[in-house]
């Protein structure tokens, strides 16, 4: 069992731009684990103040090289609650950037 953080930007492609903050929770090793992270939204949408959140639950693989989620988010702007469903598949070059410097300094 892991606890991990996350600041970062959440854009929808058409009207949110918002700061992301996430708190997780897993269970897993480095080669593989899963976790639940729900992710607090605060910035703009359609020129008007929107708060929000993101629920999802993560697979990754290979010490976060390769990760899956799934989530369904809710943002609240323009006086209604706006909801989709998030699918996201990433690849994280810093892992592998990491494990070239390692191993060319052990050696």
């Amino acid at each position: 069992m892991f606890l991990a953080a996350e600041a970062g930007y959440a854009h929808d492609g058409a009207r949110l731009h918002a700061g992301a903050l996430m708190a997780g929770i897993g269970y897993g090793h480095v080669f593989a684990h899963v976790a639940w992270q729900p992710r607090l939204l605060v910035g703009s949408a359609s020129h008007d103040a929107a708060i929000g959140m993101r629920n999802g639950v993560a697979a990754n693989f290979l010490a976060a090289l390769v990760s899956i989620e799934g989530g369904h988010q809710f943002v609240s702007y323009d006086g209604a609650i706006h909801h989709s469903i998030q699918l996201t598949l990433s690849l994280n070059p810093g892992m592998v950037i990491w494990a070239l410097v390692r191993a060319a300094r052990d050696h």
